[in-house]
């Protein structure tokens, strides 16, 4: 009786056995089969904006103005992101990017609007790096003393903004009033000059032009919520910018706005016959506003790590990205505000001036 049971209990475990190895196997199937609605983030790819792109040329080509030979490297950072709409990642994929430095997961409705389809994600990302390039050529030739012509054509109102019933689509701002003196809208970089001073809350009249009549209009500013300095006024804009100098940028499959200040530095070098670099490896993100304000993204932990692994020791950021900033030895932190203090801080270490350098707050 004795063997009898102990075979009986053998065949037991065994089956016991058998149906946990089942189990985990169709808990695996199910982990990879369903989809996760979940972003995982992880360090993408870095280029070089001084150099090329395999197949495609210079990055950057400059037409109708002198431009000199670089040295050294201007990395712009990316993001690899797998997840959101139009694709799988398994629940499986999202446990292991939790073990992984450097990789983030995120609920998708924290990236993307509900119902958002794959081709519209793809027209916005690649909206913003047209916005973002342009946005970089402006603020670059102006900095290089270039004056840009634009027109500044209304294309749209935020319902909560204090110039909606006010302002309509279509209308061309013509000139800005801010605590008495009157500015011509007829650059650029004009508006939003005094944007960036103006606080928010801030009341400012425009003269606008309406279908062959002159206005006056006036409203109140808001807070940014971008993270730029100054106020906004809540309304799209289409500045219609006449760019005095040919700048194309040339870069595949890279979407999004946070690689416009990178570009507008290497433009800078580009046109400038000082080296910008130094022969050094300066890697950096961030959005760029007409008027240079370098503005708040995302993703700031995997770029500085893609940018460590490609070579950097020194990454340049968005100041009010500092927050997201995480010790990594071999490459260091440098906040920016404007294009102006990034060139200036990247002339500071190309001359190896680095005790002056502006650092994030410790964390």
């Amino acid at each position: 009786m004795a063997r009898k049971q102990s075979k009986k209990s053998r065949l037991q475990g065994k089956i016991g056995t058998a149906l946990m190895a089942l189990s985990l196997l169709g808990f695996l199937i199910l982990g990879f089969a369903i989809r996760a609605p979940f972003i995982i983030e992880s360090p993408g790819p870095t280029f070089d904006v001084l150099g090329s792109q395999s197949g495609q040329g210079q990055i950057i080509k400059v037409e109708g103005a002198k431009t000199y030979p670089t040295k050294g490297q201007l990395r712009m950072v990316t993001v690899s992101m797998r997840g959101g709409p139009g694709t799988h990642v398994s629940y499986v994929e999202v446990l292991l990017a939790k073990m992984r430095s450097f990789t983030e997961v995120l609920p998708e409705s924290a990236v993307y609007p509900k119902g958002a389809t794959e081709k519209q994600v793809e027209q916005v990302s690649q909206a913003q790096m047209e916005d973002s390039q342009l946005s970089a050529k402006v603020a670059a030739l102006s900095e290089l003393g270039y004056k840009v012509p634009a027109r500044f054509k209304v294309t749209g109102i935020a319902e909560d903004s204090d110039f909606s019933g006010k302002l309509k689509e279509n209308d061309v701002l013509q000139t800005v009033t801010y605590r008495g003196k009157t500015r011509q809208l007829n650059l650029a970089n004009s508006l939003f000059d005094v944007l960036e001073q103006a606080p928010p809350g801030s009341s400012l009249t425009f003269s606008v032009r309406r279908a062959g009549q002159n206005l006056s209009i006036s409203g109140k500013t808001r807070k940014p919520n971008d993270g730029r300095q100054g106020s906004q006024l809540g309304i799209f804009l289409n500045p219609q910018a006449k760019l005095p100098v040919d700048i194309k940028i040339a870069l595949q499959e890279v979407g999004g706005p946070s690689a416009g200040t990178m570009f507008a530095l290497g433009i800078i070098d580009r046109m400038s016959e000082s080296s910008l670099t130094g022969g050094k490896e300066i890697a950096g993100t961030g959005a760029i506003s007409y008027g240079g304000q370098v503005l708040e993204i995302s993703g700031i932990p995997q770029k500085m790590a893609g940018a460590k692994k490609d070579g950097a020791h020194w990454f340049l950021l968005p100041k009010a990205n500092c927050y997201e900033v995480q010790p990594m030895s071999g490459i260091r932190a440098v906040p920016v505000e404007n294009l102006h203090q990034a060139r200036q801080v990247s002339a500071q270490i190309a001359a190896n001036q680095l005790e002056k350098l502006p650092c994030c707050p410790a964390r």
